[in-house]
């Protein structure tokens, strides 16, 4: 996993689907996978803030910027994840969306195309 965005990228570009990401951690991931294309076509994070509520977003067209499993730390004391739209820096690119950690490091964990509630 690598670092992408500073803090304060992170901080000015939050999508308005989650804005406060330090309230909220992801306690489950789903994969849907297109087994004919071998591809992932979407991952839905369902994340849980302190006080419990819950949020589903789906985000389509993922990407893993490196090879090997897909790595998102789950559980309350995991830490908070970041959802960033990319757009403004004006890369012509399809995936749009960054998701990653909060923590230190600031891992990215994958890119999307898009992310939507779902409910």
């Amino acid at each position: 996993m690598n670092q992408s965005l500073t803090h304060e990228e992170i901080r000015t570009h939050q999508h308005p689907l989650l804005l406060n990401p330090n309230d909220y951690r992801v306690v489950r991931y789903e994969v849907d996978v297109d087994p004919d294309a071998q591809t992932v076509t979407s991952l839905v994070l369902t994340l849980r803030s302190a006080i419990g509520e819950v949020r589903r977003l789906r985000f389509v067209h993922p990407s893993i910027p490196e090879f090997g499993p897909l790595q998102i730390p789950l559980g309350l004391f995991a830490g908070s994840v970041y959802i960033v739209d990319t757009s403004f820096r004006g890369w012509e690119s399809h995936a749009r969306i960054e998701v990653g950690s909060m923590a230190e490091d600031q891992p990215t964990f994958f890119y999307a195309q898009g992310v939507e509630n779902v409910a």
